[in-house]
């Protein structure tokens, strides 16, 4: 901090600041440099004149905060109190007090971790590449700080608190802002409500609390096909998993209830549907294997390191590029479009999104058992379910959910997911199901998005949504899926 700054700080009413301490609003008045045997080099301490008027000198560099930093810890239960693809990293084996308590800031972006002394700051660098990766379709629930967008939410409020604390004196200090304990202090700096990560000293590998995971072999193929092992390339998969926000990578941390339903992105699912065959070959299977994807083709091998660094639109045109990509392909699907759903999926397709998959063929002979009662086709349904992680392509994950879906072809861009409620489409709102029947066309889109747009149908974005949620009552299982077949060997005839 230099002179000036506007900050928090620590005040004890005793000269040998032994007992409680308590947080106040002031500025940086100076500042002197230590010198010290740490790694993390000389330390500072600082002169702070408080609000109210009173000063304290020489105080230790982990006794004081940004005021916004401040702020944000702050802010309502409910708001912030966990940080999406934010993470606090301390060393509780430090001799260093700065490292040991308070730490550092990493955000994840671009498929990276990085580091910022600020939390406002990290929080900021996440939530700017949201709104660039995801644009007009950036929900207020994927950002930590929607208020800062006002371009994307003009209506959006923040609702804060006034706390404050009360000298001896009856004096107000710090008005409108909340005053803690030293122990609340230390739980705070830490995110106790969010993901913490903590090193052991002089030990370069991090420590995390579980958020569920993946095994990070790493492995590459050539061509297509889904061989015996992940080996015969040089390029490196970097993870099996692709930018996903550290606070969700457990299902207890992905909300599947109507309030999600009504905000997160829903993306409508049509793979493996013949319509002229009146065939679905992949609805039974893919909620067996829990997965969704529009497959297409793979991504090339040399794009797979640069996915998350690309926009929506430069991973589609890279695609188009690629003069290998989609070879395997019948002659009549455009390249183009396919290329804009497959980089729509990869980009927005996050943990937390929901997906609606439909089954309309009373005859289809990939038709799970689980849709008769008595032999009777119950449907057409539709089922509804929640993305929980992004699969990196070519990753040893991807390979093998690909041979749990095709014996010989590589089934690309696959997502998992729970599936976890069936409705029938009869129940739906006449409204509802034209709209439906009139987007089952591409294989993949993003429904319901622009809220306050009405459809051709007479139905809205949110009337679509609560419609599919309220009659989606029947809870499924995988196991109910068993006698799903793998998908035929000729995909595309």
């Amino acid at each position: 901090f230099e002179e000036g700054d506007e900050v928090f700080a620590s005040w004890w009413e005793d000269k040998d600041r032994s007992g409680t301490n308590e947080w106040y609003p002031g500025k940086v008045k100076g500042h002197k440099t230590v010198l010290r045997n740490s790694s993390y080099g000389p330390k500072r301490q600082y002169n702070i004149k408080f609000d109210d008027g009173d000063e304290i000198e020489n105080l230790e560099d982990h006794w004081i905060m940004s005021k916004k930093d401040y702020e944000l810890t702050m802010r309502p239960k409910g708001v912030g109190c966990k940080w999406i693809g934010v993470k606090n990293v301390t060393e509780k084996n430090s001799n260093d007090t700065w490292a040991k308590v308070v730490g550092w800031y990493e955000a994840h972006v671009s498929g990276e971790w990085m580091p910022f002394s600020q939390l406002t700051d990290a929080i900021k660098a996440y939530d700017d590449h949201i709104v660039q990766v995801k644009g007009e379709f950036t929900q207020a629930s994927d950002l930590n700080m929607p208020e800062n967008y006002p371009e994307y939410f003009p209506n959006f409020t923040l609702q804060t608190e006034t706390v404050a604390k009360e000298d001896n004196n009856g004096d107000n200090h710090g008005a409108n802002y909340a005053i803690q304990d030293n122990e609340d202090y230390d739980k705070n700096l830490r995110f106790s409500d969010g993901e913490v990560v903590v090193k052991e000293e002089n030990d370069p590998q991090t420590k995390t609390e579980s958020r569920g995971g993946n095994d990070n072999d790493n492995c590459g193929m050539g061509g297509n096909e889904v061989g015996e092992d992940c080996e015969g390339s040089n390029i490196t998969i970097n993870d099996d998993i692709i930018d996903l926000p550290p606070n969700k990578r457990s299902r207890l941390l992905l909300p599947f209830n109507e309030e999600a339903f009504m905000h997160e992105s829903i993306f409508h699912l049509n793979s493996f549907v013949a319509r002229e065959k009146r065939i679905n070959r992949g609805f039974g299977l893919l909620i067996k294997e829990g997965v969704a994807t529009p497959n297409f083709d793979a991504i090339p091998l040399n794009l797979v390191n640069d996915m998350d660094s690309l926009t929506q639109d430069e991973l589609r045109r890279r695609l188009v590029d690629d003069e290998t990509w989609l070879q395997r392909r019948s002659p009549g699907r455009e390249r183009a479009s396919a290329a804009g759903q497959t980089s729509m999926w990869i980009k927005n397709a996050l943990p937390g999104s929901f997906v609606v998959m439909r089954h309309e063929y009373p005859k289809c002979q990939f038709c799970p058992s689980r849709l008769k009662q008595g032999g009777e086709y119950i449907g057409p349904v539709y089922v509804l379910g929640i993305i929980e992680q992004q699969v990196k392509p070519w990753s040893c994950k991807d390979c093998e959910l690909s041979s749990r879906l095709h014996k010989t072809y590589y089934v690309s861009n696959k997502c998992l997911v729970h599936w976890k409620l069936m409705g029938k489409k009869s129940d739906l709102s006449q409204e509802t199901q034209d709209y439906i029947t009139a987007i089952c066309q591409p294989t993949v889109t993003r429904i319901c998005g622009r809220r306050n747009k009405p459809y051709k149908s007479g139905a809205t974005p949110e009337s679509v949504r609560r419609d599919l949620w309220k009659n989606a009552v029947t809870e499924i299982d995988a196991s109910e899926f068993d006698d799903a077949q793998l998908l035929p060997l000729d995909l595309y005839s």
